[in-house]
């Protein structure tokens, strides 16, 4: 794999995390000051995002060092352990989210302030599909099973949240 390309896929990583901080602050303030349990869930589940992230940019770091003598052939398969371990956040996340949801919410009564909040969610929806196409152009030109399944899981959370935003 070119350097060029190396550099791209550690740049997307990068962005990852940047998105996932900068959503998880935006949606658990608003859904704190808006009464909104789909926001501040949306914000748990971007707050997990920016774990994942990070741990996918440290592995993305590692997995192009070239090889050495204990990996004589290099390092590119912890790509996908660390895509294991996001499946795994991703499932304990929405089982979570469903918990919570089934079991009443945090908080009973009408949200204040729904247009904003909606507006901010719309704009996190405009920002996650984004960053999901990003990461999706990357993972595919560089053959990234961790930047593909990060890209999906950005895509999973444009979903979830403009369902917030139709809430």
């Amino acid at each position: 794999m070119s350097a060029g390309l190396e550099r791209e896929k550690i740049a997307a990583a990068r962005l990852s995390v940047a998105a996932a901080l900068v959503l998880a602050g935006l949606k658990i303030g608003f859904g704190v000051a808006y009464r909104s349990l789909g926001m501040v869930s949306a914000g748990a589940d971007s707050l997990l995002d920016l774990v994942v992230s990070v741990i996918n940019y440290l592995s993305l770091r590692k997995s192009v060092k070239p090889a050495d003598q204990d990996h004589p052939y290099g390092h590119g398969k912890i790509e996908n352990l660390a895509s294991l371990f996001q499946s795994g956040v991703l499932m304990a996340v929405g089982a979570a989210v469903i918990f919570e949801a089934l079991r009443g919410g945090l908080w009973a009564g009408p949200s204040a302030g729904l247009g904003r909040a909606a507006a901010v969610m719309a704009a996190c929806t405009v920002a996650s599909w984004s960053v999901s196409r990003r990461l999706t152009r990357v993972a595919a030109a560089g053959d990234s099973p961790l930047l593909e399944a990060d890209a999906l899981h950005f895509r999973a959370d444009t979903y979830t949240n403009a369902a917030v935003v139709a809430a």
